[in-house]
């Protein structure tokens, strides 16, 4: 069995949304993998093309690995809903994440 076909429907979480991250993302995504990018910038590049995307500082490492432990059982609970549509995340810092 391929790494690929051990991987996909595992969850990455990509400290980053900037142009340097993007590659990552992309590979991740083809891999199979969900991507959850945490950035305070809301409008990264890479935060327009991952799965679920948390505008957190990238700084609060505790923070960022309790939001995507929390982002993925959320998306596993989505897992039926196949329509494609982006999915909005709230992260628990006020405002409603893309």
């Amino acid at each position: 069995m391929s790494l690929s076909h051990k991987i996909a429907g595992k969850t990455i979480l990509i400290v980053g949304g900037g142009l340097l991250q993007v590659p990552i993302i992309q590979t991740a995504r083809m891999m199979k993998l969900t991507t959850v990018v945490a950035d305070m910038n809301a409008d990264a590049p890479g935060m327009k093309i991952c799965d679920i995307p948390m505008v957190m500082s990238t700084k609060d490492i505790e923070g960022m690995v309790r939001e995507s432990k929390k982002a993925r059982d959320d998306n596993q609970d989505r897992r039926s809903d196949h329509s494609g549509n982006r999915r909005e995340y709230d992260c628990g810092c006020g405002c409603k994440c893309p």
